[in-house]
Parts: structure tokens; C-alpha cells; sequence
């Protein structure tokens, strides 16, 4: 066994140890329940997100007969994915497990006819460009965990990888 299993196993003897001594014989049954992606953002600033705006009575029934918190599976400053989330909330170390996020390529055309202004942002009016900028942006900030690439066209193809 090299150092870094030897030390793996050291850890994994703390953690049982640890566990072993917050174990406790009862009749009750343990739901964990992931509501993996329902945080979301709010559409406009200062506005409310999907969760907050829809119509959840089974939801608030299941938090008010449970116990809820929040739980931090990975560490400060690191933006987990689902599959990184998921193997910390399983006792796996995700920074040292391979994940395989997604590979998404975006494809925006650049040609003049984005230029033309007839769609509306937040009321006003906005080019087909600035609309495509806005909700790329806003798509791209939610994909932690994935690589993200962009090809750009108007008269040929651009490909710029990774963002």
C-alpha cells in the first residue's frame, strides 16, 4: 500500500470510529431526501425564484414534519455539479474522484441579421444579439460541473473552447 492509501485508510478508520460512536439502536427510519437542482435563480433581480413562486403544499408538508438544513457536501468556493454533490453526500471525497460533467457547445451567429432589434428585453426593445448574450450567460453561470465551448459564426465558424 502506497502513502496516500495508507493515509486513506487512516481516514477511513477516523470516520468510522466517529460514526460508530454517534450510532444509535432505535426503531425509526431515516428519509434523505436530494432536491438536487430546485434552488435556481430569480429571472429579474430582486425577484423570486421557481421554487418560491410555485405551488408546493406536499413539499411544505414533508419539510414541516421533518427536520431541514442546509448542507455544505464538498467545501467553501467550490460550485459542486450534481455528481460531485452527490458522491460527497455518499462519504466520497469528490475532489479526489473522477467526474464527468457535461460538454456542451453553444453555437451563436454573429452575422448582421443579429443585429436587428425586434425582440424585447425587460420591456424594451433589444437585438436578436443582445437577447442570445443575456440568456447564454445566464445558462452558462448554471452549469457547474460542466465544460461549456462556443462556436461562433457569420461568415465562417470560430470554435472557442473551453469558456
Amino acid at each position: 500500500m502506497d502513502a496516500s492509501g495508507a493515509a486513506q485508510a487512516a481516514n477511513t478508520g477516523i470516520m468510522d470510529q466517529r460514526i460508530a460512536g454517534l450510532a444509535q439502536e432505535n426503531d425509526r427510519r431515516i428519509v434523505l431526501l436530494v432536491l438536487d437542482g430546485l434552488g435556481g435563480l430569480p429571472r429579474e433581480p430582486g425577484g423570486r425564484t421557481e421554487l418560491e413562486s410555485a405551488h408546493t403544499p406536499n413539499l411544505d408538508a414533508a419539510a414541516a414534519a421533518g427536520e431541514c438544513g442546509l448542507h455544505l457536501p464538498i467545501g467553501y468556493g467550490v460550485a459542486p455539479g450534481s455528481a460531485p454533490g452527490h458522491l460527497a453526500l455518499f462519504g466520497y471525497d469528490p475532489l479526489e474522484v473522477p467526474v464527468s460533467g457535461r460538454d456542451l457547445l453553444l453555437a451563436v451567429d454573429l452575422s448582421g441579421s443579429m443585429k436587428t432589434r425586434d425582440l424585447l428585453r425587460g420591456g424594451a426593445p433589444a437585438s436578436r444579439l443582445e437577447v442570445v448574450k443575456e440568456v447564454a450567460g445566464e445558462f452558462i453561470e448554471r452549469r457547474a460541473g460542466d465544460r461549456v465551448g462556443l462556436i461562433l459564426f457569420g461568415s465562417r465558424p470560430y470554435l472557442q473552447t473551453p469558456l
